[in-house]
C-alpha cells in the first residue's frame, strides 16, 4: 500500500527564491524541450547568483551535445536574456547522456561532477507520444526515473529533486488529489515481462495492461510516480503535475512556444485551414496552463521541498498545477473567440479558409472529415503533382486524424484536481516571489491568453512574417469569398438537379 501523501507545510519563513538558488548548481533533463527552456531562462534571469546549470543532452541526428547546447541558446526563449545578461552562457554546461542506457550514458568524469556539485535536480524528460509502443514508453518514462534516482542518491549536496509528471497520470479517476494512487500494476512485474516478450507479444497485451487508461503515456507516468515514492529513499523529492502546457502568458515573452503537441496542433491546423472537424464536448472545462506558470511552480517546488522533508517524515509532496478549479476555460469559450475573433484579426497564411465543426457526434465528425478534409487533401495533392511539387496534404491529413484520435479522450472528459498543496506552496513564498514566480491560475485572463496563443503560433511555430498580417487577412477574405461562391454554385447545382428530376423525369 502506498502511504498517504503529505500536505505542504504552511506558515513558515522562506528565503527568497533568488537567495535559495544563489551559489547553487542545478541539473536538469529535458532542458532542450519546451518546459526545460523556460526553466533555464527563468533561473538565469531571475536568480542572477545561481552558480551553474548542467543540462543532460544526448546525441541527436548526428549532432553533438556541445553543438546542441550552442544552438539552444540562440533560440527565441533566450532573446531577452542576451540583452540583460550577455554572459549567461558561461553558467551553462552539459553532460553527454543516453537516458535509456543502464548507466545513463554518463562518463566517469561527468558522473563524478554531478555527484560533487549538483544541489537541485529537475527531471522533465519524457516521451510525449501518447500512443508510444509500451516497451519504449516504459523504458523512457519509468526506467529512466529509476536510474536517475539511483544517480541522485550518490549526490553529496542534493537539496531537492523535482520530478515533473502530468496531471493526467491518474486520468482513470475524475477527482484527483495531490497524492499517488495505486496503479493496480506493479512496474517490477511489467519489467520482468518485457525481458522475455517480443514486440509482437507486447503489442497484443497492451490493451489489457492499459485497462481503462487511454494510452501508454498516462500509464507509464503513473508508474513513474509509483517508482518515485518507492525508490527515492531519503532523497528530498517532490512531484509536480501540470495539465496541458500551452504557450506563455508573459514570460519569456507572450505566446512563446516551441512545439505542436496537444491543443496547439489544432490551433495551427485550424489557422491554416486544414482542420475541419474536432470531436469535443463544448460544455466541459479544457484544463490548459501557460508554460510560464508551470516554470514558476517547478522552480518554487524545489525551495519548498527542503523543509517539507524535515517537518514531515519522508513522504513525497505532490503539486497539481492546473487551472480548471480557479480559472476554468470551457471548450465553447475556447473555440468561439478563435473562430470569430482572433484568427480573423491575427490569421496565419491560409491554405484554405479556416472553418471548423466541433461536435460529440462521431457520425457527423467522420462525414465532415471525409467530405471537407480527406477528399480536398487528395485533390490538393493532385494539383501539387501536376505542378511538379512535393505532395504533402494527404500525409498531413493522416497526422491530423491520428492526433485527433489521441486527443478525443481529453476533449470529451472532465476532471477535478485538488490543489491544497499548490495553494500552500504559493502562499509560503515571500510577497515579491509570489508576484515574480506566480503560478496562481487566477493571475491571467483567458481572453488575453488566447490572443497571445494565436499570435504565438504565427511568430514561433509556423514562423511567418509578423509584418504581413494585412496580406494574410486579404488572403482569408479572398478564400472566404471563394468558399461562398462555391457554396452558391453548389446550391444552384443541387436546386437545378432537383428541378430536373421533378419536372422532367417524372412527367
Amino acid at each position: 500500500m502506498l502511504p498517504s501523501q503529505p500536505e505542504a507545510p504552511a506558515d513558515r519563513t522562506c528565503p527568497t527564491i533568488a537567495e535559495f538558488y544563489a551559489g547553487k548548481t542545478v541539473a536538469l533533463t529535458g532542458g532542450t524541450g519546451f518546459l526545460g527552456q523556460g526553466v533555464i531562462e527563468k533561473l538565469l534571469r531571475c536568480c542572477p547568483e545561481i552558480k551553474k546549470i548542467i543540462l543532460f543532452i544526448r546525441h541527436k541526428r548526428n549532432v553533438e551535445p556541445k553543438d546542441r547546447l550552442s544552438s539552444l541558446v540562440e533560440l527565441p526563449a533566450f532573446d531577452n536574456l542576451w540583452q540583460l545578461q550577455p554572459n549567461f552562457v558561461e553558467k551553462l554546461s552539459f553532460v553527454s547522456c543516453d537516458l535509456e542506457a543502464d548507466d545513463l550514458g554518463l562518463s566517469k568524469e561527468d558522473r563524478k561532477t554531478l555527484q560533487n556539485e549538483v544541489n537541485v535536480f529537475y527531471h522533465s524528460a519524457a516521451t510525449l507520444k501518447f500512443n508510444e509502443q509500451l516497451r519504449l514508453s516504459f523504458e523512457v518514462n519509468v526506467q529512466c526515473v529509476r536510474r536517475l534516482l539511483k544517480l541522485c542518491k550518490g549526490m553529496h549536496h542534493l537539496h531537492a529533486f523535482v520530478h515533473v509528471s502530468t496531471a493526467y497520470s491518474h486520468c482513470n479517476r475524475y477527482t484527483i488529489d495531490e497524492k499517488v494512487y495505486d496503479t493496480s500494476l506493479d512496474y517490477h512485474d511489467l519489467e520482468n515481462s518485457f525481458r522475455w516478450m517480443n514486440d509482437s507479444m507486447v503489442e497484443k497485451i497492451t490493451p489489457d495492461v492499459l485497462g481503462n487508461r487511454p494510452n501508454t503515456y498516462t500509464l507509464t507516468k503513473a508508474l513513474a510516480e509509483d517508482a518515485v515514492c518507492r525508490e527515492s529513499g531519503n532523497l528530498p523529492i517532490c512531484i509536480v503535475r501540470p495539465s496541458m502546457i500551452i504557450p506563455a502568458w508573459q514570460e519569456p515573452m507572450p505566446g512563446w512556444c516551441t512545439n505542436l503537441y496537444g491543443p496547439t496542433a489544432f490551433f495551427v491546423a485550424y489557422g491554416k485551414g486544414v482542420l475541419r472537424s474536432v470531436i469535443a464536448d463544448k460544455k466541459i472545462v479544457a484544463d490548459l496552463i501557460p508554460v510560464d506558470l508551470v516554470v514558476n511552480g517547478v522552480i518554487a517546488a524545489a525551495l519548498n521541498d527542503i523543509e517539507a522533508m524535515v517537518s514531515i517524515k519522508h513522504l513525497v509532496p505532490i503539486y497539481n498545477l492546473t487551472t480548471g478549479c480557479h480559472n476554468p476555460l470551457y471548450i465553447s469559450d475556447l473555440v468561439s473567440p478563435i473562430k470569430k475573433k482572433w484568427y480573423s484579426t491575427y490569421p496565419l497564411d491560409p491554405l484554405r479558409m479556416p472553418s471548423i465543426t466541433v461536435t460529440c457526434n462521431k457520425y457527423l465528425h467522420n462525414a465532415s472529415i471525409i467530405m471537407l478534409q480527406t477528399i480536398p487533401a487528395y485533390i490538393y495533392d493532385m494539383v501539387l503533382a501536376v505542378c511538379s511539387k512535393r505532395r504533402k496534404m494527404v500525409k498531413l491529413n493522416s497526422k491530423l486524424n491520428a492526433g485527433m484520435s489521441v486527443m478525443e479522450y481529453f476533449f470529451t472528459n472532465e476532471w477535478r484536481w485538488k490543489q491544497d498543496n499548490t495553494t500552500k506552496l504559493q502562499k509560503s513564498l515571500t510577497p515579491k516571489d509570489q508576484k515574480n514566480f506566480n503560478f496562481d491560475a487566477r493571475c491571467f485572463s483567458w481572453s488575453e491568453q488566447i490572443k497571445h496563443y494565436v499570435i504565438g503560433t504565427r511568430q514561433f511555430l509556423v514562423k511567418e512574417n509578423m509584418n504581413e498580417y494585412p496580406k494574410a487577412r486579404k488572403a482569408v477574405d479572398r478564400l472566404r469569398m471563394m468558399a461562398r461562391c462555391v457554396n452558391i454554385v453548389a446550391a444552384i447545382g443541387i436546386y437545378g438537379y432537383c428541378w430536373f428530376v421533378t419536372n422532367l423525369c417524372f412527367k
